[in-house]
């Protein structure tokens, strides 16, 4: 059997009044909901590395209050000019790119630790003046924006040169949480059931697997010897994701098993007859599960006609795990 570290999680809890810097950029004619339904929770935060000529935003989490999955959610970055008003869907100063977030559960499911990184190059564009760092929370499918976050942090030309300023005036932010680097507020995923009858030889997950699942550092990487992901049938598949998920009990083939989804990254169709090598994927762990333990399973899942996806194929590691 092999021990998972585990993860230590506070919360700061603060009390009497707070102190907070003003941000200068006004967003106008948000409906209701906003801020209600997803929150960005935590710290949320922009630091410099000098190294790599480049900036990370650092986010806590983004938390689900609803009662539903979500659709598959995505962020975008916008570089808004200080003292300025706009309509949240005109903001201007896109980073070009977005962040797939996937689907996050109900409940009060958190998508933990977010990282965006970008290059100091990206900036290059901006004209002289200040600029304040808006995050948006889209719905990846319709471009619906849910919510927002404007970040403390604002880049400054200062001689000639786009400088990041902390206008922090505070160790605490508005919502009583302590800013650090650390996760808070952090709530398990809902446990789930998940059928693994499927009919085999269509989509495959073929060759060695490796899992490699660390919740020290947060991070999961699956590698692999000839791994590959193979399309066996004469058309093309579908957009398809991968599956971490942690069973309860050892999982026997073609079988319902019950657990917990640690995270899901998504495929990008394959073609008929063809076959994706070598896949190696790195990401952060996006979700927390209780303490327990669990015999992990890789699976592969592909979206049918009503948006809904379907297992394909299954690798069950037989050694259980311990968290």
């Amino acid at each position: 059997m092999n021990s998972l570290k585990k993860i230590l999680l506070t919360t700061a809890i603060v009390t009497g009044s707070l102190a907070y810097a003003q941000h200068t950029v006004v967003i106008k004619d948000l409906p209701a909901t906003y801020n209600k339904n997803y929150e960005f929770k935590g710290s949320w935060n922009i630091k410099s590395d000098d190294m790599n000529n480049s900036y990370i935003i650092h986010g806590s989490q983004i938390t689900n209050n609803t009662n539903l999955r979500s659709n598959d959610l995505e962020l975008t970055v916008h570089f808004v000019p200080t003292q300025s008003v706009y309509k949240v869907n005109e903001l201007p100063n896109k980073l070009n790119r977005e962040t797939a977030l996937g689907q996050i559960d109900g409940n009060k499911t958190s998508y933990n630790n977010v990282r965006i990184q970008f290059s100091q190059k990206e900036l290059e564009h901006l004209s002289p003046g200040a600029y304040n760092t808006v995050v948006v929370l889209r719905d990846k499918k319709s471009g619906h924006i849910i919510n927002y976050h404007i970040l403390n942090n604002t880049f400054r030309f200062v001689d000639n040169q786009l400088r990041l300023v902390d206008e922090t005036s505070t160790n605490y932010l508005l919502n009583g949480e302590k800013a650090d680097n650390s996760l808070s507020n952090v709530y398990s995923t809902v446990k789930s059931s998940l059928s693994l009858a499927y009919t085999p030889n269509q989509l495959v997950l073929a060759g060695d697997w490796k899992l490699e699942v660390d919740f020290t550092t947060l991070m999961v990487n699956i590698t692999g010897d000839n791994n590959t992901i193979q399309n066996r049938t004469s058309k093309p598949s579908n957009n398809l994701k991968l599956l971490v998920y942690f069973s309860e009990n050892p999982a026997e083939e073609f079988k319902t098993v019950e657990g917990y989804e640690l995270l899901n990254v998504d495929i990008k169709p394959i073609s008929a007859s063809a076959e994706l090598k070598n896949p190696k994927i790195s990401t952060n762990i996006t979700k927390t599960i209780p303490s327990g333990e669990y015999y992990p399973i890789l699976v592969l899942t592909e979206m049918d006609e009503e948006g809904n996806y379907r297992v394909k194929s299954a690798i069950r590691y037989k050694e259980k795990y311990k968290f």
